[in-house]
Parts: structure tokens; C-alpha cells; sequence
């Protein structure tokens, strides 16, 4: 059986070819559809290699992209790519639709209307990601997405979500359902939570809290945290630097770094490599996701399966994920002040956040997450051969 997987994902190719993920679309994540199907096709965005930035490479033997260039939303609105979807769902056997995302609504459409076995995975909240996008076309798109969000998750037989109860509680569905996370952790290593132990005893001068996400976009949030620890600064507490790891360009953020007489605390590391992120963790005290919207955060989890402090805002998933002392509003420089103080002030209380964020991240181990995955899509492919 071969499967199709829709979203608005942008993958980036170079001349040879070669696709590679701008997120966690990885090769390593999308072959694991392939212990389902014999062939997946990525149905998507693209975007040619004009950086040197690395990116994880995406492409394998058993994985096609037919990616749209230039994608436009207008385009797809008026029905510009209408046949190339349809085309695709008319060539599989089974359908992957990724939401929200405006290529898979497209999808749900032309499945329904074809007949074709899907699932939904639901992997965020159109409410808050296009309110805090930051664009008038997007505050205008929200009240369609959330209503097509609503109507797809709401009829589809199989859905996945990326959560344990907000995406349900927001987008709930009549079919059969799993709280199955996208991010999974190959290895959680037992000394993980010696080593940070150590390293918070051994806390004495500069404390480095970090955060990764994009750094052009506006509701990553990492604004709110170089404007806190300003005000931190202003009191007396000048010995925090914060290291900032993302794609996009730095200039705002380098500019509010400045106009804030912070620039020689805030560290713009850029890419890394996801094989080398693990290393960044080991090497911060605190970890910071000050998202003002969420599914469920890859970094946080990461972080967290690093034994490191973290803290967060109180959107999305990241409320289920770490502990409520270390929560902020978001937007709330106040609350982020008042939580960072509480951190770098007791060593007792990171040791305790170090171990309650190690011991949650366990639950993301990569073969717990796969076989609880393997039993949901075999009962699929059972209903299938079945003719349900």
C-alpha cells in the first residue's frame, strides 16, 4: 500500500535534488511511515537552497516530493493547485493529512469526495498561530481555518494528536483517536540527570538560558525574555546571557537587543545541526519556550530529556509538559522576570526541575511512542482490508 502525506511544510532542495526539512520532517522521521506503507509520497512546499545553513537531510530511496514552488495562499484559495492535490489522492492508497495546514484541508476534501482512507494528525491550533502571527491575512484566515480544523477533526475515523488533552479539548473527534506525539527521543541516557546535578552545583558566575525557534517570527517570543532580563539587569543582575539558536534573520531581535543594552548578553548561535543541539542543551543551565502559541514543542522535550531547568509559557501542550512554578503568561515580561529570579535563586529548586523534566521525558521515549503508533495504524490497515 502506498500513502500520501499533505501539509504546508517547506522542505528546501539543492541542485541535485535533494530535499532536505526546515523542521522535524526528517528522513529519520519520515521513514518511519514506511513500516506501513511500501512508498510515501510528500505533498507539500519547496524552496531552493540559497544559504549555507545546514539542514537534516529528508530524502530516501522510498519517499517522492512533489512540492509546490512558490507557494502562494491567494493561489490556493482560487483553486490554483486544486488538481495536482486531487491528483495526488487519486494516487494513493491511503492519505497522511498533516493540520492545520491549507494544502490538507484541500486534501479532506478530494478523500472525502474519492472515497480514500486518511487520517488526520493533529499538530496545532490555528487560533493562536494565525492571531500571533503577526499578518492582517492571517487574523482573516483564522475564523476559516479554525471552523475547517473543526469540521475535519470532528468527522475523520483516525486522528493522532501531538497533545494530551488541549488539541482534544479544542478539536474534538467522533472517530478513533491517540495522544501520540510527533517528537520521540531515540535515547534517553541514564546519566543525563547525574551530569546536570553536577553542573548546577558547580553554578557560580554566568548563568545561560537558551531558547531555539526562528528568529524572524514574532510569536516564537523571544522578545518577552531579552526585554525581562533587561529589567533583570536594571536590578542588579547583569550576569545572564541568553543564547538564541534558529533560522530567519536576527535583525529585529538584534536591534531589541541593542535598544535594550543587552547586546553583549544575548548570543545569536544560528543553525545547529540537530545532532549537535543535544550538546548546546548539555552546555545552557535553563531552558526557556517562550512561544505565545504551541502544539507540543520539540525543543522543550529535547531540553527536558537533557535533565535541563526549563520554563515556559502557558500555551498549547507546554502546560502539560513541565512544572506549574516554572510557568509564565504569555507576553508577561513580569511573570518571565518573576520565574527566572526563582530559578537562578535556589539551586535545590533546579536540581528538583532537573529531575521532574527528565523523568516526564521518559514518556517520549522513541520506542514507547512507536509502539503505541504501531497498534493505531495496524488496526487501521485492519479496518481497511476489512472494508470499514
Amino acid at each position: 500500500m502506498n500513502a500520501t502525506f499533505f501539509h504546508d511544510s517547506k522542505f528546501k532542495y539543492d541542485k541535485n535534488g535533494i530535499y532536505y526539512a526546515t523542521g522535524g520532517l526528517t528522513q529519520n522521521y519520515l521513514k518511519g511511515y514506511l513500516k506501513y506503507f511500501e512508498k510515501l509520497t510528500i505533498v507539500t512546499r519547496k524552496e531552493k537552497i540559497i544559504d549555507n545553513i545546514k539542514y537534516s537531510i529528508a530524502s530516501c530511496k522510498k519517499i517522492e516530493f512533489k512540492c509546490f514552488e512558490n507557494f502562494n495562499i491567494l493561489k490556493l484559495l482560487m483553486g490554483v493547485y486544486n488538481k495536482e492535490i486531487k491528483k495526488q489522492v487519486e494516487n494513493s492508497e491511503f492519505c497522511i493529512i498533516r493540520l492545520p495546514s491549507l494544502i490538507g484541508y484541500k486534501a479532506c476534501k478530494y478523500t472525502i469526495k474519492l472515497n480514500k482512507p486518511y487520517i488526520i494528525e493533529s499538530v496545532g491550533c490555528p487560533r493562536d498561530s494565525l492571531w500571533y502571527h503577526g499578518g492582517l491575512k492571517y487574523k482573516i484566515l483564522l475564523p476559516y481555518m479554525v471552523y475547517l480544523t473543526k469540521k475535519e477533526i470532528k468527522r475523520s475515523k483516525y486522528t493522532t494528536y501531538v497533545t494530551e488533552k488541549f488539541l482534544q479539548k479544542r478539536y474534538p473527534t467522533k472517530g478513533k483517536s491517540i495522544s501520540c506525539s510527533d517528537v520521540s527521543l531515540k535515547d534517553i541516557k541514564d546519566n543525563n540527570l547525574d551530569c546536570r546535578k553536577k553542573q548546577i552545583i558547580n553554578l557560580k558566575d554566568k548563568i545561560v538560558i537558551g531558547t531555539i525557534g526562528a528568529l524572524n517570527i514574532k510569536y516564537k517570543g523571544q522578545q518577552y525574555v531579552i526585554k525581562a532580563l533587561s529589567e533583570l539587569k536594571k536590578q542588579g543582575i547583569e550576569n545572564i546571557e541568553y543564547q538564541l539558536v534558529g533560522t530567519g534573520n536576527k535583525e529585529i531581535l538584534y536591534h531589541l537587543a541593542k535598544k535594550y543594552k543587552m547586546e553583549n548578553n544575548v548570543k545569536f548561535i544560528g543553525t545547529l545541526p540537530h545532532e549537535d543541539i543535544f550538546n548546546w542543551f548539555d552546555n545552557i543551565n535553563i531552558y526557556i519556550q517562550p512561544s505565545l502559541t504551541e502544539g507540543m514543542p520539540r525543543a522543550l522535550i529535547e531540553a527536558m530529556s537533557r535533565a535541563c531547568p526549563c520554563a515556559g509559557s502557558k500555551v498549547g501542550g507546554i502546560p502539560e509538559l513541565i512544572d506549574e512554578e516554572c510557568l509564565f503568561k504569555r507576553k508577561s515580561v513580569n511573570d518571565i522576570i518573576n520565574v527566572i529570579k526563582k530559578m537562578i535563586s535556589d539551586k535545590k529548586f533546579l536540581i528538583n526541575e532537573a529531575e521532574i523534566n527528565y523523568n516526564n521525558s521518559k514518556k517520549f521515549n522513541k520506542n514507547i511512542l512507536n509502539k503505541k503508533r504501531d497498534i493505531f495504524y495496524e488496526n487501521i490497515i485492519k479496518d481497511i482490508e476489512r472494508g470499514n
